[in-house]
């Protein structure tokens, strides 16, 4: 089966709902832009990384189905002409009439 809905990565920053200079991962506020810039280097790279995953994974799904596929043997519809001969004659002892009676159910 295929990777549930709540196993992919939403694609986009994962620091996108923290305000600009909130609390960092140690609890203390974080103004320095030299020290958001890498807290949104060190999401940016966590996000990228969560996506490769994500892909590796479906990655990985795709080639079970495919190797699956692989193993079923398809063949075109109807039957072969070396067991046509083999069907028996197939008679019913009903006239068209009949066979019109029963279509309208009487």
């Amino acid at each position: 089966m295929g990777p549930r809905a709540d196993q992919l990565v939403p694609r986009g920053r994962l620091d996108a709902a923290r305000p600009q200079g909130g609390p960092s991962p140690a609890g203390r506020e974080v103004s320095d832009p030299e020290d958001i810039a890498a807290l949104e280097a060190r999401d940016l790279l966590f996000a990228r990384l969560l996506q490769y995953r994500a892909f590796k994974r479906l990655a990985e799904w795709i080639a079970a189905t495919i190797t699956g596929a692989e193993a079923t043997h398809w063949r075109p519809g109807g039957l072969e002409d070396r067991f046509r001969g083999l069907l028996p004659e197939v008679e019913l002892g009903l006239t068209l009439d009949d066979v019109a009676r029963l279509a309208a159910g009487q």
